[in-house]
């Protein structure tokens, strides 16, 4: 019984041998054939009918295309896997254009196709400077509030400056100054403020909470976030065109300080001396509907 019980697990032991054999090979050939496969996908991919042999940048011009182009270049060297083209004329060249816009903060957006005559083309919109920051250095921002360039140092304002008390010394590219919600506020109190023939030169966020808007004349608006661009828009315009207001205006010995708007239908206002005078108390008025 003992030697027909080794004669039986010998057995067994074979026939395990032979299957796991069958299985290697099996394995063995499908990888074989999977090499195959992938030398004979790589080797058409390098054939010139499916290759990229010219590109074309549109939309940029000078330093900024050259430097599209070079990433163009380098981006169409990479391979996938080792073997593999990554950018032939079959595979997608806005994936390519996705690529060179995550390279360049001042990308807005990018837009890639291939022609028949194996050219790439790129099409750039540049990012549009709408405000600027300075910290240690200057940089602008788009109209979302996006910093995406650095920005030489003017002497005279060009752009709304932005301040904002979570702006540090060193101001990292790609990061917003203000939320999109207040972005939007922004650029609707700068466009609304501009048909009563108010100019922004500087829009801060302070310590506390509240909004300041700084007009080219030196004076500013005090506003609270929960104030609508509408709101404060209409409480300038009646404070501005009550008749205590435009007497003392008018006087050259005096400029305006601050009109502060924070209180919805009361309005504050001061005027601050620009002579060897007492600086004048705040005063008040309230916006009727």
């Amino acid at each position: 019984m003992i030697v027909r019980g080794r004669a039986i697990t010998a057995i067994k032991r074979e026939q395990r041998k032979k299957k796991f054999k069958r299985q290697g090979t099996a394995l063995g050939l499908v990888f074989l054939n999977v090499l195959i496969y992938a030398g004979v996908v790589a080797l058409v991919l390098h054939l010139p009918v499916f290759r990229i042999t010219t590109t074309r940048v549109y939309g940029v011009a000078g330093e900024r295309a050259a430097l599209v182009f070079e990433k163009a270049a380098v981006l169409l060297q990479e391979k996938t896997w080792y073997i593999f083209p990554r950018y032939t004329m079959i595979t997608s060249p806005q994936t390519m254009a996705a690529n060179v816009q995550r390279a360049f903060p001042w990308i807005e957006s990018a837009h890639g196709d291939v022609d028949s005559s194996h050219t790439l083309r790129l099409t750039i919109a540049e990012r549009t400077p709408a405000y600027l920051v300075c910290t240690n250095s200057c940089y602008y921002t788009d109209r979302t509030t996006l910093i995406f360039s650095s920005a030489p140092e003017f002497s005279a304002p060009v752009y709304p400056e932005l301040r904002a008390p979570s702006l540090a010394s060193s101001t990292p590219l790609m990061s917003r100054v203000f939320s999109l919600e207040q972005a939007t506020f922004i650029e609707e109190l700068i466009q609304t403020l501009a048909e009563q023939n108010l100019t922004i030169r500087r829009f801060e966020e302070t310590a506390e909470g509240s909004y300041r808007a700084y007009m080219k004349e030196g004076w500013y608006v005090l506003m609270s976030r929960e104030g609508t661009v509408a709101e404060i828009a209409r409480s300038l315009r009646a404070t501005m065109a009550s008749a205590r207001f435009v007497k003392q205006y008018a006087q050259g010995a005096h400029a305006l300080a601050y009109i502060d708007v924070r209180l919805g239908d009361k309005v504050f206002y001061k005027f601050a001396s620009t002579v060897s005078t007492p600086v004048s108390n705040a005063t008040s008025t309230r916006i009727h509907n």
